[in-house]
């Protein structure tokens, strides 16, 4: 099921999927549920919410990766190096961690990281980038490119690491944390 493979939420609502239009998806929530979702569209350049399928290397869920157990809270979408990653629906910056050269270091864990707020309590995160194009605060628009698919931070392979965040007011990300101070819930 789709809304599994693409966003966590605090309240795990049993949620419904319709497509419209085509190659975007809508997220249909309870009444009970205040969340208001945009139609999101697939963050890779030139793929479709359907072609998206197809180029998922690590589902939502529990994994092992060095003989551990953990839970993967995205999908990872994977393509080739130098493929530009774009909004899946128009929102503001509210978190960018360029990805590390001589001057930036990125987030420790996922590298070049944006995160972007939709409304309605919504975001997007965008993870493992090699290049970024926008700056914090910024709106961005659907399908405008906002980086470059990438392995930095912990990574094995060039892949975007994506998420549908829902009640992101449960995020806390601050650059002066240390990785072992767990920056990203888990």
């Amino acid at each position: 099921m789709l809304i599994f493979l693409l966003f966590r939420s605090s309240v795990n609502p049993q949620p419904k999927i319709s497509l419209t239009p085509p190659g975007a998806v809508r997220f249909i929530l309870p009444l009970t549920h205040k969340v208001t979702l945009p139609v999101f569209i697939s963050p890779i350049e030139n793929t479709s919410i359907e072609e998206m399928y197809k180029i998922i290397s690590s589902n939502f869920g529990l994994r092992v990766l060095n003989k551990q157990v953990n839970i993967h809270k995205g999908i990872d979408l994977i393509a080739k190096k130098g493929t530009k990653i774009r909004a899946a629906a128009s929102g503001v910056v509210t978190i960018l961690y360029p990805p590390p050269n001589g001057y930036y270091k990125g987030h420790p864990e996922y590298g070049g990281l944006i995160i972007i707020d939709h409304g309605g309590g919504a975001c997007t995160f965008y993870a493992h980038l090699s290049e970024t194009y926008i700056i914090e605060n910024q709106l961005v628009t659907q399908g405008q490119n906002i980086g470059v698919i990438g392995d930095t931070g912990i990574a094995y392979g060039i892949h975007l690491h994506f998420e549908i965040i829902l009640d992101p007011k449960l995020f806390y990300l601050a650059p002066e944390q240390t990785p072992d101070e767990n920056p990203l819930p888990l």
